[in-house]
């Protein structure tokens, strides 16, 4: 279930927070004060951030998060933003960011093996946890293993070319693969991108 951060407060929180889950998405719901650490950062996929209610301590956090994740799409309410557009906004950006969800097949290559629909991965018999921009990452790459893709075709493939993003991401998460999965895990092209290892 994909994990959706929502920045706001009082009424409009809870608003937005039940169309979200009922749309499917698993919400947590912060004011800003404590950062996003209680509402599990690390595994959110998205931030909605309405600025109108959720005040300065809200937007500060989200821009820290900014620097902390700079992958980590953040959705911006402007004012009057209905609860289904709100929706409809945070599918679109999914979307863009896993541009086959749910898709079925198992993918492999040496002792990886992820199932796409499930968004699991195995190293040998080892699950391994991986976020879910790791684990676009990973699919990405294994998708057209035997190729290597530069840093903007992973930038577009996994974030989107989100604004603001700079290539060097690709290259962080790369080392978050690289960490979790085996270092030859990906494989560095010199001058030109990665690929599968």
């Amino acid at each position: 279930m994909r994990q959706i951060v929502v920045v706001a407060q009082g009424a409009r929180a809870s608003s937005i927070a039940d169309a979200l889950r009922a749309a499917g998405f698993e919400v947590h719901v912060t004011s800003g004060g404590s950062g996003l650490a209680d509402a599990r950062h690390d595994e959110a996929d998205l931030v909605v951030l309405d600025p109108d209610s959720a005040g300065t301590h809200g937007v500060a956090m989200v821009e820290r998060q900014g620097e902390e994740r700079p992958a980590l799409p953040v959705v911006v309410l402007a004012a009057g933003t209905d609860d289904h557009e709100v929706v409809s906004r945070v599918r679109e950006h999914l979307r863009r960011t896993d541009p086959s969800p749910g898709g079925g097949e198992d993918l492999s290559t040496g002792a990886l093996r992820l199932d796409a629909r499930a968004r699991r991965a195995w190293v040998g018999e080892r699950e391994v946890a991986l976020s879910p921009r790791e684990f676009a990452l990973a699919k990405t790459l294994l998708r057209h293993r035997g190729q290597v893709l530069t840093r903007e075709q992973l930038l577009e493939h996994v974030w989107g070319h989100e604004n603001g993003l700079r290539s060097n991401v690709v290259d962080v998460y790369v080392g978050y693969l690289r960490r979790k999965l085996g270092s030859d895990a990906v494989v560095t092209v010199r001058g030109i991108g990665y690929r599968a290892g």
